[in-house]
């Protein structure tokens, strides 16, 4: 049987980054469906459901698909898109953790976001990408 598999997926598209991400939204999208059943809203049910039923099929189609070009091109722009929006969550997440021992502040003038260390009391910030300088209390 898995033979029989292989050979059926040989030269196929199979799964990636996208997939996964489209097939987890069709389980959000099914799971919010039946939230919705139970607390019944019938109209936004429906529509969920059919979305998620939308999600599960494209995400078959580009699975079984045997233009490897046309869906590595589709991965690699979900990818950059993804890129952009984690990107943001992890500087988030970097001075989440250093927020003890570092002062993040923005250049007034180019809008860049620079570390600094705590409790130097007021200290003569120059900006590494602009050369400016501006003056905050650590």
């Amino acid at each position: 049987m898995r033979e029989r598999f292989r050979r059926f997926m040989f030269g196929r598209y199979g799964t990636d980054a996208l997939n996964r991400f489209l097939s987890i939204a069709a389980l959000a999208c099914m799971g919010a469906s039946i939230l919705l059943r139970w607390l019944r809203v019938p109209v936004a049910e429906t529509a969920l459901y059919w979305g998620a039923l939308a999600l599960i099929v494209w995400s078959l189609v580009r699975m079984l698909s045997r233009n490897a070009w046309k869906r590595g091109r589709e991965n690699q722009t979900f990818l950059r898109l993804r890129r952009g929006v984690t990107a943001r969550f992890s500087g988030l997440r970097v001075r989440w953790r250093q927020r003890g021992t570092h002062r993040f502040y923005t250049c007034p003038q180019c809008k860049t976001s620079l570390r600094v260390p705590k409790g130097r009391g007021k200290l003569v910030i120059t900006c590494p990408k602009c050369k400016h300088r501006f003056e905050r209390k650590t």
